[in-house]
């Protein structure tokens, strides 16, 4: 996984996986940007990419996203607005999210199916999963924080 920058980041370290990174800066810094980026270099490496967002439309991550195939947006990108998560405003958690995530990554064993090559080689089984949250700030103003800290 390419990661921009990482090397600066790290002294040349590159294989940091799994790894959490918080990007900050102010508004217009290019955030936004980085993350496109890695999310393509993610798609491109074959990861699985999911963006939670509450500022998004689905609309506005397919936009962001327009280059990409269609087919390769349904099969590997998920886009979660938490908001929109559950059986109502009411219901809004991060339980739900995870559920998503889980459902889309198949490992709620409801549509994962396990080949005889899984069974005999680990690794092949592991997905490289690439996993952008939009804004922090915006989760906890919308989640008690240790909800948040959990999801995480």
């Amino acid at each position: 996984m390419r990661i921009p920058g990482i090397s600066e980041l790290t002294d040349g370290e590159e294989n940091l996986l799994p790894t959490l990174f918080l990007l900050e800066g102010p508004l217009g810094v290019g955030k936004r940007d980085y993350c496109t980026k890695f999310l393509e270099d993610g798609i491109n490496d074959n990861a699985y990419c999911i963006v939670v967002s509450a500022r998004l439309s689905d609309s506005q991550f397919k936009d962001l996203f327009y280059k990409i195939d269609q087919k390769l947006l349904k099969d590997k990108f998920k886009f979660i607005n938490p908001l929109l998560t559950g059986t109502g405003y009411e219901d809004v958690s991060l339980n739900s999210v995870h559920k998503e995530i889980f459902s889309f990554l198949h490992l709620d064993n409801k549509k994962r199916k396990h080949t005889p090559e899984q069974n005999k080689d680990p690794a092949l089984a592991e997905k490289q999963v690439c996993i952008v949250i939009e804004s922090l700030n915006q989760l906890c103003d919308i989640f008690d924080v240790e909800a948040v800290r959990k999801f995480l």
